[in-house]
């Protein structure tokens, strides 16, 4: 335990003159102690040197000369706060037999150990550093956003501002780009009781000038029946101000969307406006089925990342509704149910699984899978997992060689690879080769035509 100040004293008179503080003792000869305004030490260093010495062998038991605490003021150990040459002159002076400390602690030691006196609570805190800032996405266009982030090394959150509000402004992590030239972000994180405030960090991007809006044009549902609606959404970058519709009910509309219920097939389109101006045109169809067709609906579940599709249009209001549970949106695909052949629907279960349904046109396929079926009561349904026959769906053409017959539509199916990846298999079925190449793209299988939907 370091050890300071041992012998009484009397005290005279205090003399402060320019931050310099000068006390004049009597202990049968005149004795003068000086102490300046110390540069800041380090309290979290001058904790540890307080407690080891640096090395140092102990000249007294723990506790017993100035006790663990500084702020208790034990044999006039607060002399030394913030006063490293107070306490170097104490070592140098042989001061309660501290002389044997003189090779073990310096001057820039000895302010640590007075910043640690002065605030012990201060060694209690670490300091922290804020690492890259980045953008997403990388470029900023005048009137755009892009979202700004940096994480500091104590995991609290970190605030940002903008150095160059002419340039750009910032609200939470979201930059907005104003004129033409270099933004310049700032990341501050101003510590806690664990934690140091950390150095700011900066970082720029350059903020371009505006350029007309790109739009993508999608439909909720680009099929449907007579009388029923699709929602058409405009997706634009840089953003849109406002949006020029043509087709049906949606010219005038100012909106990013638009709701439909054409009763014939009808081409919409939308072009983003900004400052720049008027954007290209993107357009979407939406097609009414023939009176009297059955619809064949895709439904996505974003929990489980599984496909579902139904030709039951109470079954598909339903799952609207939630009936289903949570995470089932309709995908916007759909196709005709129409063929010679029926499609038979199996499904496995929640427990074992697997929790999906599947779908076949092939007669022979459909029946192998009926001859595996585990049947009702038998333990190992319990345990196995399997497919179990649910319905005869809806009706369409089997394909010959991957191919359709003249008047029929393909209809493609991707595999998610479950078995592999040991997550319950699900296979999505969609006359969208699109849709097909975007589960691809995330590592599905393509497994061709597999049916044939009328036009």
């Amino acid at each position: 335990m370091f050890a300071l100040f041992y012998e009484p004293a009397l005290a005279l008179m205090t003399i402060a003159k320019n931050g310099l503080f000068r006390q004049i003792l009597l202990a049968g000869l005149c004795l003068i102690y000086v102490s300046v305004a110390d540069a800041a030490g380090d309290a979290a260093n001058g904790k540890a040197l307080y407690n080891t010495t640096n090395g140092a062998p102990l000249a007294c038991a723990s506790g017993a000369c100035h006790g663990t605490n500084p702020l208790a003021g034990m044999n006039k150990i607060l002399r030394g706060a913030n006063a490293g040459a107070v306490i170097m002159n104490a070592i140098r002076s042989n001061k309660g037999s501290m002389g044997f400390l003189t090779s073990y602690i310096s001057a820039a030691q000895a302010d640590d150990i007075g910043a640690y006196i002065a605030n012990p609570s201060a060694a209690n805190t670490v300091s922290q550093t804020i690492g890259m800032i980045s953008f997403l996405p990388t470029s900023l266009a005048v009137g755009d956003t892009t979202t700004v982030s940096a994480t500091a090394t104590s995991g609290l959150a970190v605030s940002f501002s903008s150095t160059t509000q002419s340039v750009c402004t910032v609200s939470g992590s979201t930059v907005t780009g104003i004129t033409p030239g270099t933004c310049t972000i700032a990341a501050d994180q101003a510590g806690n009781a664990s934690y140091n405030a950390a150095t700011q960090v900066t970082q720029n991007i350059d903020v371009s000038a505006a350029t007309p809006p790109t739009c993508v044009l999608s439909a909720s549902s680009t099929l449907v029946s007579a009388g029923s609606t699709s929602i058409l959404t405009a997706s634009c970058s840089p953003a849109a101000t406002s949006y020029l519709w043509v087709g049906g009910t949606c010219a005038g509309t100012s909106g990013a969307s638009c709701t439909v219920t054409p009763s014939a097939t009808t081409l919409y389109t939308v072009a983003g406006v900004n400052s720049a101006g008027s954007g290209a045109v993107a357009a979407v169809t939406v097609t009414v089925a023939p009176p009297g067709s059955i619809l064949v609906i895709e439904f996505y579940n974003t929990n489980l990342d599984n496909y579902f599709i139904t030709a039951d249009s109470g079954e598909a209001a339903a799952i609207d509704g939630g009936s289903a549970g949570p995470g089932w949106i309709r995908t916007g695909n759909a196709f005709l149910s129409g063929g010679s052949t029926s499609v038979c629907r199996f499904y496995g279960s929640q427990s074992p699984g697997p929790n999906s349904h599947f779908y076949t046109v092939d007669p022979a396929e459909c029946q192998g899978l009926k001859d595996q079926q585990i049947p009702a009561g038998d333990p190992r349904k319990l345990t196995v997992k399997s497919w179990n026959f649910e319905s005869l769906d809806f009706v369409s053409t089997p394909a010959t060689n991957q191919t359709c017959p003249t008047g029929t539509t393909p209809v493609y199916r991707a595999y998610n690879n479950g078995f592999a990846r040991g997550v319950d298999s699900n296979h999505r079925i969609t006359s969208s080769l699109t849709a097909i190449q975007e589960v691809v793209n995330r590592g599905w299988s393509n497994e061709g035509v597999v049916m044939c939907a009328p036009n």
